[in-house]
């Protein structure tokens, strides 16, 4: 499935996040959370983690760039199933690492979904166009 469209949401007491509906199938079986790049949380799908995973492996260990990238993912990799409201938990070390208390952004970018504190999304969007245009050189629109 390619996860797309932007949602407004909220993290109640117990770390949970309502699935967006246009999610919620391909989210509906087990899934992984896990630190992202940019101080979000990522989720992906089954398929999309064994993805991810195998191009992390696929990459040289006996490079120090890539053991670190592999901590870093890895060592926050927390394997979940959305319970019957539709809601995921997403574990407090991972909240607090991406800055998040209560409103989020969740988003689609493609393979995965990101969860974003609303205000560090709204800056992260803010500096966006200029880093696509630079990315996007090139290419056709």
């Amino acid at each position: 499935m390619l996860f797309a469209g932007e949602y407004q949401g909220n993290v109640d007491s117990r770390g949970r996040i309502a699935i967006p509906t246009a999610f919620a199938e391909a989210l509906s079986g087990e899934v992984v959370v896990a630190r992202g790049f940019e101080r979000c949380v990522a989720v992906y799908s089954a398929e999309g983690w064994e993805r991810i995973a195998a191009e992390i492996r696929d990459l040289p260990s006996t490079n120090a760039e890539t053991r670190q990238l592999a901590r870093f993912i890895f060592a926050s990799a927390n394997e979940q199933q959305a319970d019957r409201q539709g809601r995921l938990q997403l574990p407090r070390t991972t909240l607090d690492y991406a800055g998040i208390v209560r409103d989020v952004v969740v988003l689609g970018t493609g393979d995965a979904v990101e969860v974003w504190d609303r205000e560090a999304w709204a800056s992260e969007l803010g500096a966006l166009p200029d880093r696509v245009s630079d990315a996007g050189q090139g290419r056709a629109a």
